[in-house]
């Protein structure tokens, strides 16, 4: 009979709690995630005092069973963390191993906006869906900040609710290292209020989140378990092992001779080798019994 264990409701109600957060197009935080095609969307004006459309959170790319599971990075909240200190220590170790796999532990930046989708690839998203927080990588973020601040060409300020301009954003290929993006502006600008009015509602209706609080802070023991779920994954080219330095012999302090004699008594030399002819002069035979040599 197979065993089986109690099960951890407290674990268990977190998990829960996290998928209903951050689950894509549902849950607290309606998150928008590019597919491919084109997506036309207009980012909402701040949504604080700060005075920035767009978070920054860096992540480090997890996965739990088999499944992509990004969890945020400790060091951006004071929390320590553990993908962070493996990256490190490999790197430290050196050799061109253990710095490739450094790379896999580094954060990633994401960025969050608050969005209202105007059209979608497969139409399943619009503008009676309301307030989206739509999350992208670097490339399109920078994108974004080009047209944002293109005053030469008429595009600075795309949030500015009366009149703003939407971007199309249009997403080709998969996987991280084949997918391109590419945003372009409108042509003219668009209020809000003339943007919603053609869905019926209005700006009164919209409900913005609080992108500082899109993401848990982990806690350092959650991040621990979060490499080691990713380390446990099937396919997961984990670390390699620290190969050791190679030891390099060393001489220790030389310690002197005993003296075989006693102490304090000189050490006799030992007694020199006969020397050796010197060269080109060859050796005579001893002469010949009873023959003596000269005297």
């Amino acid at each position: 009979m197979p065993q089986f264990y109690s099960r951890n409701e407290a674990a268990l109600a977190e998990d829960y709690r996290r998928d209903q957060k951050m689950g894509a197009e549902g849950g607290n935080i309606p998150l928008l995630f590019l597919k491919n095609g084109v997506t036309e969307i207009r980012i909402l004006p701040p949504y604080s005092e700060a005075g920035s459309f767009f978070k920054e959170v860096k992540e480090h790319s997890s996965t739990k069973d088999g499944k992509f599971n990004p969890i945020a990075c400790g060091r951006q909240f004071g929390v320590d963390c553990a993908f962070c200190n493996e990256g490190e220590r490999l790197f430290q170790e050196g050799g061109e191993d253990n710095v490739q796999a450094a790379r896999e532990y580094k954060p990633r930046s994401n960025f969050f906006f608050n969005v209202l989708v105007v059209s979608s690839p497969t139409g399943d998203v619009n503008l009676t869906h309301g307030v989206k927080v739509m999350k992208t990588g670097v490339m399109v973020k920078r994108d974004i900040l080009d047209i944002d601040q293109d005053a030469a060409a008429g595009f600075a300020d795309i949030t500015h609710p009366e009149g703003g301009i939407n971007l199309r954003i249009t997403r080709q290929g998969q996987g991280r290292m084949n997918t391109k993006y590419n945003t372009k502006p409108t042509s003219t600008r668009t209020g809000l209020p003339e943007l919603l009015a053609t869905v019926g509602s209005s700006i009164e209706e919209l409900t913005m989140y609080n992108l500082d609080e899109v993401v848990d802070v982990p806690t350092a023991e959650q991040i621990v378990q979060a490499l080691a779920d990713t380390n446990a994954t099937p396919g997961f080219d984990a670390a390699p092992p620290v190969k050791a330095p190679a030891q390099v012999p060393t001489v220790g302090p030389r310690i002197p001779m005993a003296n075989p004699v006693g102490p304090g008594v000189p050490i006799p030399a030992p007694n020199p080798p006969n020397p050796a002819p010197p060269v080109g002069i060859p050796i005579l035979p001893p002469p010949p019994p009873g023959i003596k040599g000269e005297q």
